[in-house]
C-alpha cells in the first residue's frame, strides 16, 4: 500500500526556531556555568545565502570564561549539516554558515567545565514564508482520507458520559459542567477526554474548541477543557493516544517508557500500520462528537494545539474544509 504520509517544512515552523532565537534554549547540565548562543538578527529570521553568524559564550559566576574548546554540530531542517569544534578566545567563539534555500538551521553546542558538559542550543530560519513541503502530495492522498471519514461514519460513537467534579480552582465558580467522555472510533483504540459545557446553555448558542495535545503520553486535561467552558464555548480536551482518562502517573509513564516509546515512527512505513493514523482518526470522532451537540451553533469550530497538537490542527483544517472558521494557535512545532 502506498505511503501517504510525508515529512514537509511548514511556514508555521519557523516560530519554533523563533523561540531559540529569544532565548537560551537547549539543555543546561546544571552547573554553575552556562553556555550561551547569540545571532545577530535577534528575530532569527535571514535570507537565503545570507551568512549567519553564531556568537557563543561561557557564562560562569556572572563572568565570560576566557578560553576553552567549544564542540558543535550543525543541522539544517533538523538533519546533520556538519560537526566541528571552535576555540573561545577572549571569552567568545563564533561559528558561521548559510542556508542555500528556505529552511531551518540550529547550532547545538557543548562546552566541558569542570568535567561537566554544558549545553547550548539556538535555532534561525531562512525566507520562512517560502519554505516548500520536501515532498508531492500523493495523487490519491484525498481520496485516502475521504476513505477513511467514510469508514469512520459507519461506526456509532456510542458515546459513554461521565459526570465528574471540575478542577479544584474554587474561584472559577461552577457554572459549568464536566464530563469524562469515551467515543468508539476505528484505528484501535477509542477517544477519551474531557468535556466541558456551560450550564443551561440553549441549543445552537454556542462555538466549540477543541484542544490537542503535544509529544508525549499523558492525561487529557480537565484544566484545560475547564477553560474552554468558562470561556464559554463547547470545550473537548482529548489525550493523543486514546488512554483511559484519570489514571495514575505511573500507569501513563509505563506506556511512555514501553509500549508507546518511539510512537511517532511506529508503522511509518506504510498508511496502514502508521500509528498517527488512530490519532488523526480520534481528532475526527471528536469533532463529530462537538459538532453534533445541540448547543453548538453550526459556524465555529476551533482546534488548539502547539507541537505534535499543531499538526494535528492543521490536519484537522485540511480535513474539515466544510467548517467556515477556524483559529490557529501558537504552533511551534508544526513540522
Amino acid at each position: 500500500m502506498k505511503n501517504t504520509f510525508r515529512k514537509c517544512s511548514s511556514p508555521f515552523a519557523f516560530l519554533f526556531f523563533l523561540a531559540y532565537a529569544t532565548g537560551y534554549l537547549g539543555a543546561q547540565t546544571p552547573s554553575t556555568a552556562k553556555l550561551v548562543v547569540q545571532s545577530e538578527h535577534k528575530n532569527g529570521i535571514y535570507k537565503v545565502g545570507e551568512k549567519i553568524n553564531f556568537k557563543i559564550n561561557v557564562i560562569k559566576d556572572g563572568v565570560k570564561v576566557k578560553s576553552g574548546k567549544i564542540i558543535y554540530d550543525l543541522f539544517v531542517d533538523c538533519l546533520k549539516k556538519s560537526s566541528g569544534s571552535v576555540e573561545l578566545v577572549d571569552g567568545e567563539a563564533q561559528v558561521s554558515s548559510e542556508l542555500s534555500a528556505p529552511g531551518t538551521l540550529i547550532l547545538d553546542a557543548n562546552f566541558t567545565e569542570e568535567g561537566k558538559s554544558i549545553a547550548g542550543k539556538l535555532g534561525v530560519v531562512a525566507d520562512p514564508f517560502n519554505i516548500k513541503p520536501s515532498l508531492a502530495t500523493p495523487s490519491d492522498f484525498a481520496e485516502f482520507w475521504t476513505n477513511q471519514k467514510k469508514k469512520l461514519e459507519k461506526v456509532p460513537m456510542n458515546p459513554k458520559i461521565v459526570k465528574v467534579d471540575p478542577p479544584e480552582v474554587v474561584s472559577w465558580g461552577s457554572s459549568v459542567e464536566c464530563y469524562d467522555v469515551e467515543l468508539d472510533c476505528i484505528g484501535g483504540k477509542s477517544v477519551h477526554g474531557y468535556y466541558v459545557k456551560p450550564s443551561n446553555a440553549k441549543p445552537k448558542s454556542l462555538s466549540a474548541i477543541l484542544s490537542l495535545h503535544s509529544a508525549g503520553v499523558g492525561n487529557s486535561s480537565l484544566r484545560g477543557a475547564w477553560i474552554g467552558g468558562k470561556s464559554g464555548k463547547l470545550s473537548l480536551d482529548i489525550n493523543a493516544h486514546g488512554l483511559p482518562n484519570g489514571q495514575p502517573d505511573k500507569y501513563y509513564n509505563d506506556l511512555a517508557n514501553g509500549e508507546l516509546n518511539g510512537y511517532l515512527h511506529k508503522g511509518i512505513e506504510d498508511r496502514g500500520t502508521f500509528y498517527l493514523y488512530g490519532m488523526f482518526m480520534r481528532i475526527v470522532r471528536a469533532i463529530d462528537f462537538l459538532t453534533s451537540q445541540p448547543e453548538w451553533d453550526g459556524k465555529i469550530l476551533i482546534a488548539t494545539g502547539g507541537s505534535q497538537g499543531g499538526d494535528k490542527h492543521l490536519l484537522r483544517e485540511a480535513s474539515m474544509s466544510e467548517f467556515r472558521k477556524f483559529k490557529p494557535m501558537f504552533l511551534p512545532f508544526a513540522t
